[in-house]
């Protein structure tokens, strides 16, 4: 086995997070994390729950970007 190839196959140190840009091939597709992969869906609530840390300002936030009314209620461009 080649020096290069031997160093290729090395894992990153481990730094504690998941690596949310881990792409890998599987099956000749490319393939990213899921929310079922270990720690993942732990990170998503964590980041949703500092992003939004109310209902009102989860309301606030998507009526900003278009998807909500003012009532709450989705707009007609996301099949309200």
């Amino acid at each position: 086995m080649s020096t290069k190839a031997a160093t290729s196959r090395r894992r990153p140190a481990s730094t504690g997070r998941m690596q949310t840009t881990a792409l890998h091939v599987v099956g000749g597709r490319l393939v990213g994390p899921t929310l079922a992969d270990p720690g993942m869906e732990v990170m998503v609530r964590q980041a949703a729950t500092r992003l939004f840390p109310s209902r009102a300002a989860t309301i606030e936030h998507f009526r900003k970007q278009g998807v909500l009314t003012r009532s709450g209620k989705l707009t007609k461009a996301y099949g309200g």
